[in-house]
């Protein structure tokens, strides 16, 4: 069973994204069938990032076909945010 709160914090993280987005340059994370992306989670994530990990990959699955993989970021989820400058 899903817990609202926590579906509800997803949806808005994701919304949170898509409109973040709309000033950045275009994200492909899909082309052709094939992922051109991946979920990062941090190497030791948390139960909550791991189901919301989980669930973007099972939409994204939904909407494209395609599997797009999860992998690990050793720096703890330091990384460059889609739009972001080289040094961000």
């Amino acid at each position: 069973m899903r817990t609202p709160g926590l579906a509800h914090a997803v949806g808005c993280t994701l919304l949170l994204a898509v409109v973040g987005a709309g000033q950045a340059e275009p994200l492909t994370l899909v082309q052709d069938g094939q992922p051109t992306a991946a979920i990062v989670l941090a190497a030791e994530p948390t139960r909550a990032a791991q189901f919301a990990a989980a669930e973007l990959q099972y939409h994204l699955r939904k909407m494209t076909g395609a599997t797009v993989p999860m992998v690990t970021d050793p720096r703890g989820g330091e990384r460059r945010h889609p739009g972001a400058g080289p040094d961000q």
